[in-house]
């Protein structure tokens, strides 16, 4: 009876996953847009895109977590499906194709008062 119940169980969590899609992205480990607490993959950017996919329930997601450049080329030799959090640029543009840009981001620099990046700048405002 035990059997039963393992092989039944084995089927149901199957039949689960029958049928459906499965859909690889890759990204990479940048806080606060992607990275690990413990043994969970988080961030804004894995919310976003786990929110997109549980309306389609024919897909199943699965993200790899690998540096920048293999999560890009995992997708040029058709390893994966795509990738994220990324920028557009005109290299991507030749093997890749933008969908939605879902996040944007406003870099500041901050810097020492007395070390100034910029020289030339007289003064930060309005830069």
């Amino acid at each position: 009876m035990k059997l039963l119940i393992i092989l039944i169980t084995l089927f149901l969590a199957s039949a689960s996953t029958f049928g459906k899609t499965t859909i690889v992205l890759t990204t990479h480990n940048l806080p606060p847009y992607s990275h690990y607490i413990g043994k969970m993959l988080s961030g804004s950017a894995v919310e976003v895109v786990e929110c997109a996919f549980k309306p389609m329930s024919e897909y199943t997601l699965q993200i790899k977590v690998v540096p920048w450049k293999r999560a890009q080329t995992l997708v040029i030799q058709n390893e994966a499906d795509g990738f994220f959090a990324a920028s557009k640029n005109p290299t991507r543009d030749n093997y890749a194709t933008m969908i939605r840009d879902h996040c944007r981001t406003k870099l500041d620099l901050v810097s020492e008062k007395r070390q100034l990046f910029f020289p030339y700048w007289r003064n930060l405002q309005d830069r």
